[in-house]
């Protein structure tokens, strides 16, 4: 999910949004994208410690096939999922991941031997709860 910092020249947190769609995967979300609403904010965690980093998700709805164009000093790589695959149980799966030598169990997806956790799997699963 494309992201990044407001810049004063910004106007709006939106325009942000907008922006960086734009500089990292080279999708013009004001020409080819409706925008549907935010998400509600959700403050960044990293390594179980809260950061001092608010996360505002804007969801858009992309009118046209639009093919990314990935930033290389930015994205590695672009993945598109179709929403439906992640709303049902086939691919539903559980990550172990070590905290300080404890073992956590999270819920993600495993999907085409990716596995989607962490911030993207709440995202994911806030858009999937008001889409449904």
């Amino acid at each position: 999910m494309p992201g990044g910092r407001a810049k004063d020249s910004d106007g709006s947190i939106q325009h942000t949004a907008e922006r960086e769609t734009l500089e990292e995967v080279g999708i013009d979300l004001t020409n080819n994208g409706s925008f549907l609403g935010r998400l509600d904010d959700v403050t960044a965690v990293a390594r179980g410690k809260m950061l001092d980093l608010t996360i505002a998700t804007h969801v858009y709805h992309v009118e046209d096939h639009v093919s990314p164009v990935p930033n290389p000093t930015e994205v590695q790589e672009v993945i598109w999922i179709p929403l439906n695959d992640l709303t049902g149980h086939q691919y539903r799966s559980v990550l172990t991941y070590e905290h300080e030598s404890v073992p956590i169990k999270l819920p993600c997806w495993r999907w085409n031997e990716r596995v989607i956790w962490g911030l993207t799997y709440n995202m994911l699963e806030a858009l999937i709860h008001i889409s449904h």
